[in-house]
């Protein structure tokens, strides 16, 4: 009687081991998460890590980028951000051409020369891109990423050159 105890209590105790291990590891690679605008959902990479500054401007009012964008329950997709400061991250397992497109794909916004994030399309406006501090031009969701640069969005009032989104 004490030895089927044991083995029922030897099974038991490997089947438990065998799911929680089958459960990391499907949390770690993200398998639950589809991809999006060619971006997987992974484990962190740090193979291929920089980073870009965004800041968004509808109707001369700035928007916040949420904090958490891209990051899911075990897993983080490539463009993500990790705080509400605007810091973009890009964290891939090789280098990579990103374009921000991609990243208001991976958040789920609008971006385009008309559209930006929940600003309606209005006649005889569109959205303009500075990319450290210079008019870029083209369809905005085209910026490439690069390392340390500054990305402002506007879309409404005037372009105002001056803004950097840094503060200053």
């Amino acid at each position: 009687r004490r030895r089927r105890l044991m083995l029922i209590f030897g099974i038991l105790l490997a089947v438990l081991i065998v799911v929680s291990i089958a459960r990391l590891l499907s949390r770690d690679s993200g398998a639950s998460e589809p991809a999006i605008a060619g971006i997987t959902c992974e484990r962190e990479r740090l193979d291929f890590h920089i980073h870009v500054r965004l800041s968004i401007f509808v109707n001369g009012q700035q928007r916040a980028v949420p904090e958490g964008v891209g990051i899911r329950d075990g897993c983080l997709y490539w463009l993500h951000t990790h705080d509400a400061s605007g810091l973009v991250h890009i964290e891939a397992p090789s280098p990579v051409e990103f374009r921000l497109g991609q990243f208001f794909a991976v958040w789920g916004e609008p971006l385009s020369e008309r559209r930006l994030l929940d600003a309606a399309p209005e006649a005889g406006r569109s959205v303009h891109a500075l990319v450290d501090g210079n008019l870029y031009q083209g369809d905005p969701a085209d910026v490439p990423l690069t390392d340390g640069e500054v990305i402002v969005l506007q879309y409404g009032t005037s372009l105002n050159p001056s803004t950097t989104g840094d503060g200053s």
